[in-house]
């Protein structure tokens, strides 16, 4: 199957240095070949010229163009991942570059959300903290300032390329999401001590995150282990995820969403709140609970797959759900921000094709399901 694609000629790379940025051509290309606009390296040290959200807006341009065509979400998604790491990277070196170099060495950056299980849409937030490998930083004032005088640095230059402030402030700023290894087991050894809902979502957001420029096996994959072995042990903290959690926010009728029988062209819905969140925060806790420490969404379907956890078809529903909802955010993102404005988590019904409208109602009733099966497992266990 072939499509035609917008990309840019003489580009090798997504992060080539060539001086061809901004001249594009149409060419035939197979429908998995995904080529963003380039990328230049000078960009990210001066973000303030606008240079980074031109970028922004040209890749969302490509996005919609490239939806438009046939093209699929799960080449965009793996193409666009390795774009959104070198960012990120860029940017916290950058940040850290006026910090010594023994001091900034020992700084961990940690990712968590959609960024650590590689799933970044065109202007997903990005949820991090931070783990120190001494205690000195925590002992010293003047290093404290400096930090945090980097960490602003680093989330004001990644906003013009599409990282917006997280909502939930679950960022470095935040001392919840700061600190040495000593100072993290003693907040996951509070959160189990005192498992309500609110400490209990900390433990799972942590659940979803991984070092960025440190190795698999760093100090927090220790943390990670910790967590992960807590919420297999907890009958209770598995309760809370499945029922506090998941079928809190997603509907488990049709009827419970905020229509009156059949949506109406000016009803709205959240796709990430109704349909990928609880399809996401429910893989996650069926793997985890079984010994999965992969990260990603599809890792963990195919962990479930592999170990028949779950049925085969529940699972082939999830992943076409997840694509589908992907892309109608994506598509949605694109055309927010071609129009100048902020994406918005809302879509509108009426926007919809009579198709995607269809495609969304079998994947609610995909979420009906697992919201179904999570509460007949994950039960609450006796006092």
């Amino acid at each position: 199957m072939v499509q035609w694609s917008q990309s840019l000629v003489s580009v090798s790379s997504c992060f080539s240095k060539g001086v061809h940025a901004g001249r594009t051509a149409y060419r035939r290309v197979e429908v998995n070949l995904v080529e963003f606009p380039e990328l230049k390296e000078h960009w990210m040290s001066h973000p303030e010229d606008g240079s980074g959200r031109e970028w922004l807006l040209s890749v969302a341009k490509y996005t919609e163009d490239y939806f438009q065509t046939g093209g699929r979400v799960g080449p965009w998604m793996k193409k666009f991942q390795s774009i959104r790491h070198h960012i990120v990277e860029n940017a916290w070196q950058m940040a850290m570059a006026g910090l010594p170099v023994e001091d900034g060495a020992c700084i961990n950056l940690v990712a968590f959300g959609s960024t650590a299980r590689a799933e970044d849409l065109l202007y997903s937030d990005l949820d991090h903290g931070v783990l120190f490998c001494s205690t000195r930083p925590a002992q010293n004032p003047v290093w404290q300032t400096a930090i945090t005088q980097a960490l602003r640095k680093f989330s004001r230059n990644l906003l013009e390329f599409g990282f917006p402030p997280c909502h939930g402030y679950v960022m470095a700023l935040n001392d919840r999401w700061f600190g040495t290894s000593e100072q993290w087991r003693g907040r996951i050894k509070h959160y189990t001590s005192f498992p309500d809902w609110e400490q209990t979502r900390y433990l799972l957001i942590m659940l979803d995150g991984r070092s960025v420029l440190q190795p698999a096996d760093s100090e927090w994959a220790v943390l990670w282990e910790q967590v992960a072995s807590t919420v297999r042990a907890s009958a209770f903290l598995q309760w809370e995820a499945a029922h506090l959690g998941i079928a809190a926010t997603a509907p488990s009728r049709l009827a419970d969403l905020p229509w009156v029988g059949r949506p109406k062209a000016g009803d709205v819905l959240n796709v990430k709140e109704r349909i990928l969140s609880p399809l996401i925060d429910s893989l996650r806790l069926w793997s985890v609970t079984e010994g999965c420490t992969d990260i990603s969404s599809q890792d963990r379907i195919k962990f479930l797959r592999e170990h028949q956890i779950m049925q085969p078809s529940l699972l082939d529903s999830i992943e076409v759900a997840l694509q589908d909802g992907w892309r109608l955010r994506l598509i949605h993102q694109a055309t927010c921000l071609q129009a100048g404005r902020d994406p918005e988590q809302l879509l509108r019904w009426g926007e919809l094709s009579e198709l995607d409208q269809a495609v969304v109602l079998r994947h609610l009733g995909t979420v009906q399901e697992l919201v179904r099966q999570g509460k007949r497992k994950f039960r609450k266990p006796r006092s």
